[in-house]
């Protein structure tokens, strides 16, 4: 199966698209209890960019506990060394830049303070997120964001958004932008509308084409046809804005909205994993 996009930010809505970051945040532009939530974050964490070789058990560990917070459905059953081995072996290899997100020790409260020396040596500061973000050309793919869900009351997503913004300023000074993803749609998520709501974020829409294979067109059209008939009223809520439709064989089926014209659907290829999958710091 092929797919492609085009008409790529069109100016009007389609009903697929991709979120992008395309100009250097300005938090003054933002209602003042917003700038509260990001300054506070800033406050708790410190973002760098860090060698992901130097933390991969502590980056396995925040991968743990972010899945921990994931329904069951969602949680991979492969978090191990061997597979942060590798996938930190992946970034290094694709020259991905990885950031860390810390905790800051003086910005704790007394008892936090205490737990905290219990394992660590005093002043020293606690991995608590990651991120990982790959440059291609004009376009910075944010890949991964994992935080630990219980740093997320004090502004860790904030704060590592606002880190990797800044980082990347110069950047989207000239013309480069940062993608979040196209639109999500195997999974339930608030960290996109979170991206827009407090980062400025935006969706660029465009049109997703799709050609099958010889042979399956028809296939997949006998099976949506059986989905509507027998199955529709089982489908997950998140699904119930739009239906699919199929089309002529070697051509993709339809996405339809209730206020958009149809346009071109399928299955998400690339699996973005976003940090939460119903985001607390996104309310």
């Amino acid at each position: 199966m092929a797919r492609w996009t085009v008409d790529w930010d069109c100016g009007y809505e389609t009903g697929w698209y991709y979120v992008i970051k395309d100009n250097v945040f300005d938090i003054d532009v933002l209602k003042a209890k917003r700038r509260y939530e990001i300054k506070k974050g800033c406050k708790n964490f410190t973002v760098r960019k860090i060698h992901p070789e130097d933390y991969k058990t502590e980056l396995l560990q925040v991968q743990i506990k972010a899945f921990s917070a994931y329904p069951e459905s969602y949680r991979p059953r492969n978090l191990t060394a061997e597979n942060m081995n590798n996938a930190v072996k992946d970034w290094i290899r694709n020259g991905a830049d990885v950031f860390g997100t810390f905790r800051n020790y003086e910005s704790m409260e007394k008892n936090e303070k205490d737990k905290f020396k219990a394992d660590r040596k005093e002043n020293d500061d606690s991995l608590v997120g990651y991120s990982v973000l790959r440059k291609k050309n004009r376009v910075i793919y944010f890949d991964v964001e994992k935080t630990d869900p219980d740093s997320e009351k004090d502004g860790v997503n904030a704060a590592t958004v606002y880190g990797i913004l800044n980082y990347y300023k110069d950047e989207l000074k000239n013309g480069c932008y940062i993608c979040d993803g196209e639109k999500p749609i195997n999974h339930q998520t608030h960290f996109q509308d979170y991206l827009e709501k407090y980062f400025g974020f935006r969706k660029a829409y465009c049109k997703l084409k799709v050609k099958y294979k010889k042979g399956v067109g028809a296939a997949a059209d006998a099976g949506f046809i059986l989905y509507h008939k027998y199955l529709d009223h089982l489908r997950p809520p998140y699904f119930s804005a739009f239906s699919l439709c199929p089309r002529a064989h070697g051509e993709a089926f339809h996405l339809r909205t209730p206020s958009l014209h149809p346009v071109n659907f399928c299955k998400t290829e690339r699996y973005h994993q976003f940090n939460r999958y119903n985001d607390r710091d996104s309310r």
